[in-house]
């Protein structure tokens, strides 16, 4: 799996120069959440769904950004002075 994910990362900014991937999983998915916090992802949002027996399930939206990739808050902040 880390393998293949690292595979996809390399993809999305070198052959496809996009600034960030979004990876979307259950939270019950604890591999899967070990997984892609090890590589970098962060939560940036999560749904309600209906799961199997109707019982609620959390889906976790995640985003990669590119290496060295300044985040908007970051870029709109500057540097502090005083």
């Amino acid at each position: 799996g880390r393998t293949l994910l690292l595979h996809m990362l390399d993809l999305v900014y070198t052959s496809h120069a996009l600034p960030e991937a979004r990876i979307s999983v259950f939270s019950d998915n604890i591999p899967a959440l070990r997984l892609y916090s090890s590589l970098g992802f962060r939560e940036f949002s999560r749904e309600t769904r209906t799961g199997p027996g109707d019982r609620p399930v959390v889906l976790l939206h995640l985003k990669h950004r590119r290496p060295g990739q300044v985040s908007p808050a970051t870029a709109d902040s500057g540097p502090a002075t005083g």
